[in-house]
């Protein structure tokens, strides 16, 4: 329990994009909150998929390991049973520090998530930024939901995260179509040609909950290789 008061804002529609920006980054877009768990023969990625494509997967993911800096800027909406919005998403990384600028064009409001050895940062709250040791911890405090950055940050690259796949389809170039994991579905229906490899243009995952579905959508127009920029 945050031993901070909930956050207040006079405006209504900017408490929903708030609220909704944040629940985007559960996929996130990033979601492992209240999962079950999950029995230990379930098969990973490579065992999910099949033969060539299987291959095609390891040779891709060992083309995209060694991008240790990278950065997307894009559009994530999301919809819940309770909400829906929509705004503009920025995030880059340096390894395993993470900074992510959220914008929410109808409220002109916009708030960041810091991440970097000494903790996490989440700044452009009404009554002050936060800090936490982890950003799990941050926003579950905060906002009342986990947060796992490490699977959200493959999933965007189009990788599986750490842990076992109940499901995997993948193409002959070793790009996910679809990936079932820790509850959610996350699928990759269109594709940038960049190099180091193949990107994710869009990245869309749901999960049943209570009432319906979590939804999350992720349109990335430009990705950028920080590692082997010009």
């Amino acid at each position: 329990m945050s031993p901070h008061r909930p956050v207040r804002v006079g405006d209504a529609l900017s408490v929903v994009l708030k609220r909704t920006l944040f629940l985007g980054l559960l996929l996130v877009l990033s979601g492992c909150a209240r999962l079950t768990t999950r029995p230990p023969e379930l098969p990973t990625v490579d065992e999910a998929a099949a033969g060539t494509a299987s291959a095609a997967y390891r040779a891709r993911r060992a083309s995209l390991e060694p991008m240790r800096e990278w950065s997307f800027s894009g559009r994530i909406a999301f919809a819940s049973p309770e909400d829906s919005g929509s705004g503009r998403i920025d995030w880059t990384q340096d390894g395993d520090a993470i900074d992510i600028r959220l914008s929410a064009p109808v409220s002109r409001q916009s708030w960041r998530l810091i991440v970097d050895p000494s903790g996490a940062r989440l700044e452009g709250l009404d009554d002050g930024g936060r800090h936490a040791e982890s950003a799990d911890e941050l926003l579950a405090g905060q906002f009342g939901f986990d947060l796992p950055m490490a699977a959200l940050a493959n999933w965007l690259r189009g990788l599986a995260a750490a842990g076992p796949v109940d499901e995997a389809r993948i193409d002959e170039s070793g790009r996910p179509l679809e990936l079932h994991q820790h509850g959610w579905v996350i699928r990759f229906p269109d594709w940038h040609s960049t190099a180091p490899a193949d990107l994710p243009r869009r990245v869309f995952a749901e999960r049943d909950v209570p009432g319906g579905q979590d939804r999350v959508r992720v349109v990335i127009d430009h990705w950028r290789d920080h590692d082997n920029a010009d």
